[in-house]
């Protein structure tokens, strides 16, 4: 059984073809009548790596885990509570208008400033869904 020949790096046969042009061209390079060594060659342990490594069906099946993983935290999020805290503030001023003739004495006719301060927390959580939310989860799932 007659072994494979072994192939060379596409870079070093072009690296090869370019000096061979320029000795023939006479352009002066200092070694252009000896091209340089070949890289080293790779065993197939090392090419399979380098394969497995670049290959983009492996970087997509890896995607497509990571973003299955995702979706079911994501229906799993609608199991828990949600919370929120609500606030706000307002400053208000009005003025009293009274028909002439009706002036109370010792009244000002400007009612404030007023300072309304508000403040609240908020939860809410589904107690009933008829099961929707486990059936998202158990799709996720699959």
């Amino acid at each position: 059984m007659r072994p494979y020949p072994q192939r060379r790096h596409p870079a070093h046969a072009a690296r090869q073809v370019a000096w061979t042009i320029a000795a023939a061209s006479g352009l002066g390079l200092a070694a252009a009548a000896e091209p340089p060594p070949p890289p080293p060659s790779l065993g197939v342990d090392q090419c399979v790596a380098i394969a497995l490594e670049n290959s983009p069906r492996i970087h997509g099946a890896g995607s497509a885990a990571a973003a299955a993983d995702e979706a079911v935290g994501q229906a799993r999020a609608t199991l828990y509570p949600t919370l929120g805290l609500r606030g706000g503030a307002s400053r208000w001023q009005s003025h009293a208008f009274l028909p002439s003739g009706l002036a109370i004495p010792n009244v000002p006719s400007v009612v404030g400033p007023t300072d309304d301060w508000s403040a609240g927390g908020v939860a809410r959580y589904t107690v009933f869904d008829g099961g929707a939310r486990r059936a998202a989860i158990g799709a996720s799932e699959a």
